[in-house]
């Protein structure tokens, strides 16, 4: 079921109260430019060195935010902690990590599915 789109309503500037909550919105979003942000990885936030810069197009100069990079020995630790749950037997477990899985392996996600390391 999808919602019809429609616009927005208009906001009416000339009213003092709109203006402070646009401008009150504008800086709390100005907080978060800039920052760095972690990879989350089954929950687990992932700090790494390399990141991911996202510019600002309207500003090249703006950088909106920076993004940990996904690292082959990141990936290769996160391979290691699937094969210890995997041998540990809880298929809870299995099927909710093979998602990741499939999703971090330079694969299809058909034979990442198949592969011994999702299993």
């Amino acid at each position: 079921m999808t919602t019809p789109y429609k616009h927005e309503p208009f906001t009416n500037f000339q009213d003092q109260n709109n203006v402070e909550a646009f401008k009150k919105a504008l800086a709390t979003v100005s907080e978060y430019l800039g920052k760095d942000y972690p990879l989350v990885i089954n929950g687990e936030r992932v700090e790494t060195e390399a990141k991911i810069v996202s510019i600002n197009p309207a500003d090249k100069e703006e950088v909106v935010g920076r993004v940990s990079k996904l690292l082959k020995s990141t990936l290769s630790k996160r391979l290691k902690r699937l094969r210890r749950h995997s041998k540990s037997g809880d298929t809870r477990l299995r099927k909710k990590e093979r998602l990741s899985c499939s999703a971090l392996l330079p694969k299809s996600a058909e034979e990442n599915m198949n592969s011994p390391l999702c299993l």
